[in-house]
């Protein structure tokens, strides 16, 4: 098991594997990580070409909210 991740994670896993992979991951994170899951349908084999635009559209508003959040409270990292 890695050390605690100290930022905000984003958790994307397939229907196959998503409770096994939320569980794992959110065991990472640290007190001060916001951690946002999200579970897409299929199986972890074919998860990537499957689901695609899907996940870099998830990727993309992680990003952009954090950035905003980061905006508002410079502290934040």
């Amino acid at each position: 098991m890695p050390s605690s991740y100290p930022c905000d994670i984003l958790i994307l896993a397939s229907s196959e594997w998503g409770a096994t992979t939320v569980k794992d991951y959110k065991g990472w994170a640290s007190d001060k990580a916001s951690v946002k899951t999200v579970v897409m349908p299929g199986t972890h084999n074919k998860f990537r070409k499957a689901n695609m635009d899907a996940i870099d559209a998830e990727i993309i508003t992680f990003l952009s909210a954090r950035v905003g959040a980061v905006r508002k409270n410079p502290h934040r990292q």
